[in-house]
């Protein structure tokens, strides 16, 4: 099943690879500390696809947007990788700096973030990292596939 789903998946063309490093924990008001959960890496995803969507494409737009959760297992951050398309009239080094003003504002996010481009054809690669830790990996709350989006081919 999960080639079924990586092989799936790997038949949409994506432009870019957004790996997000979040915090590990956050400071409570009563001085503790709380440590991120499943539920604030969903949360993440989401605001991140909702927000670069309005602001890179308009609030109507459905874009593009696998959202994966790689946990921080040993002394590895817990950390979300995303394939996504940048809009055609903006180079790589501008959509970067526009992303990373989205990320910055995200509680959660850590300040290590890092902008790939995607080689055409490339993708089934990208996804197969993506999906290193099994299918379980792709936020599907936090991820669209619009029907229109092109397929490789």
């Amino acid at each position: 099943m999960k080639k079924d789903f990586e092989r799936w998946l790997s038949g949409y063309d994506f432009d870019v690879i957004v790996t997000v490093s979040l915090k590990q924990a956050l400071p409570a008001q009563d001085g503790t500390v709380v440590r991120i959960s499943m539920e604030d890496l969903r949360r993440t995803g989401w605001l991140l696809r909702d927000r670069s969507t309005k602001r890179f494409f308009g609030k109507r737009e459905k874009v593009p947007f696998l959202v994966f959760a790689e946990n921080g297992f040993g002394e590895k951050r817990h950390h979300l990788h995303i394939l996504t398309v940048k809009p055609e009239n903006m180079d790589l080094a501008e959509y970067s700096a526009e992303f990373v003003d989205v990320v910055r504002r995200l509680e959660w996010a850590h300040k290590e973030i890092d902008i790939r481009p995607i080689q055409r054809r490339s993708s089934p690669n990208v996804v197969k990292y993506s999906l290193k830790e099994g299918p379980d990996a792709l936020i599907v709350e936090a991820s669209c596939l619009p029907p229109e989006f092109r397929l490789v081919g």
